[in-house]
């Protein structure tokens, strides 16, 4: 999501373990971590033109990775609310990779959102999220194909003179995420125990993206770093399948012993002529692996 803290299913960007040690390890690992990044707000007031607010958010997870690809983790997103300081969300999710060959990767995972009842902001109504992505990996640049689809309710208050009539409607989203990367392994910093690498990665995302769906899949939570999803959070108009978002990852990981710690600059660009924008995040995670 830019969601760093982030130790769910996504390839090659859990703990500080490279992707061919995670392929050749015989045993499973647990991972720890918190992170703060950037992001967008939509304020829940009775004036509809009142833009996203950007503030500050925090993740802090857990997860365990089991050699044979099944994994289990929990992520949850914090921020000031209403006067306080309090977690909006929490992510609940089960998945499978199969990385272990040369050539192809992939995997399935499911991700339950538990939202909190009151907030003063927006958050997307998707609840329960599908995730599956295939990865080929020979050659210097490694694509990645994925889906994305995601399910939740949405309430509708309407009050007239006479009564007020609530309204819950099935609602959902679903997305084609596109990307290509390459690793750059840059070696040891300081001793023989650290490493360091940089990994850039394009990324499109194709869909309907008419509630501002989570997409945690893609490194990217929609409803909290993307100025036009958190608004779409917070509207009911219909969306239709097109390209939404191209976007830029950077991503920086040192890491020494059981510790890590990555930096990751995303800039990414809102395709449709109406609402065209660049939005630029930064976030930081530090973690354990054991």
């Amino acid at each position: 999501m830019l969601l760093l803290g982030l130790v769910l299913h996504l390839p090659a960007q859990t703990g500080n373990k490279t992707e061919k040690e995670k392929e050749d390890s015989a045993s499973g690992y647990f991972d720890v971590n918190a992170g703060v990044s950037n992001g967008y707000f939509s304020p829940k007031t009775s004036n509809t033109n009142d833009q996203p607010q950007s503030k500050l958010f925090y993740s802090v997870g857990t997860g365990y990775f089991s050699p044979f690809g099944l994994n289990l983790s929990v992520l949850g997103m914090l921020t000031q609310d209403l006067g306080s300081f309090s977690l909006y969300q929490t992510a609940i999710t089960p998945g499978f990779d199969f990385n272990k060959g040369k050539t192809w990767g992939g995997g399935l995972s499911y991700t339950r959102y538990i939202t909190k009842d009151s907030t003063g902001f927006y958050i997307s109504p998707l609840k329960n999220e599908f995730y599956g992505y295939l990865t080929y990996k020979p050659g210097f640049l490694v694509p990645t194909l994925a889906v994305n689809y995601a399910a939740g309710t949405q309430k509708d208050v309407l009050t007239t003179q006479r009564r007020t009539v609530s309204k819950t409607t099935k609602v959902h989203d679903i997305s084609i995420l596109s990307s290509v990367k390459h690793v750059f392994d840059l070696g040891s910093v300081f001793s023989s125990d650290d490493a360091i690498s940089f990994t850039p990665t394009v990324m499109a995302i194709t869909g309907t993206n008419t509630y501002g769906a989570n997409l945690l899949g893609s490194k990217l939570a929609r409803f909290t770093s993307n100025k036009r999803a958190a608004t779409l959070a917070g509207s009911t108009t219909a969306s239709k399948f097109a390209l939404q978002y191209i976007s830029l990852y950077f991503d920086f990981e040192y890491s020494v012993g059981k510790f890590y710690l990555q930096p990751q600059l995303v800039l990414d660009y809102t395709v449709p002529k109406s609402e065209s924008q660049w939005n630029a995040i930064f976030g930081l995670t530090a973690g354990f692996d054991f």
